[in-house]
C-alpha cells in the first residue's frame, strides 16, 4: 500500500501480540499475497450500573503488514517476535480498523527491517 494523500494518521503503538507470517497463496480460488498478522487485544473493566457488577470486556485488532514475498513475512515476523520479546514497542501509522476489525499497516516493509543501507526508518510522507 502507497500513501498518496495523508489529511489524518493514526498512530499505533504495538507493544506486544500474537505473530503470524502468511505465505502467499490461493483460498476459494482467491489468491492473496505475504503478509503478517499480529493479533492484539486491549482488556477493559466496564460497570453495568444495572446490576452493579464490573464486566471484563476484550477489544481486539489484528494489524496487517502487506509483504512482496513469503522470506520477507518471516523477516518481519522474526522483527516483532525481538521486539516482543525485549519489551519494545513499535510505533506504526495504519489505517482505521475494516469491519472485521484488521488494521492495514501503511508503513513500508522497510520499516519493519533491520537497517541496511538501503532502509532506512524515514517517516511516511505521501507524495509530491
Amino acid at each position: 500500500m502507497e500513501l498518496i494523500k495523508s489529511q489524518f494518521a493514526v498512530t499505533y503503538e504495538i507493544k506486544d501480540g500474537d505473530i503470524k507470517a502468511t505465505a502467499a497463496g490461493v483460498m476459494d480460488d482467491r489468491p492473496y499475497g505475504a503478509s503478517v498478522r499480529i493479533s492484539c487485544v486491549n482488556t477493559f473493566e466496564v460497570l453495568n450500573e444495572k446490576t452493579q457488577f464490573t464486566n471484563t470486556v476484550k477489544q481486539e485488532v489484528f494489524f496487517k503488514i502487506p509483504c512482496p514475498d513469503d522470506l520477507t513475512a518471516g523477516n518481519v515476523g522474526r522483527f516483532f517476535q525481538q521486539k516482543f520479546k525485549n519489551h519494545e514497542t513499535v510505533v506504526c501509522l495504519g489505517g482505521l480498523p475494516d469491519r472485521n476489525n484488521v488494521i492495514t499497516l501503511i508503513n513500508p516493509v522497510e520499516y519493519f527491517l533491520p537497517e541496511t543501507a538501503t532502509t532506512k526508518k524515514a517517516p511516511i510522507a505521501p507524495k509530491a
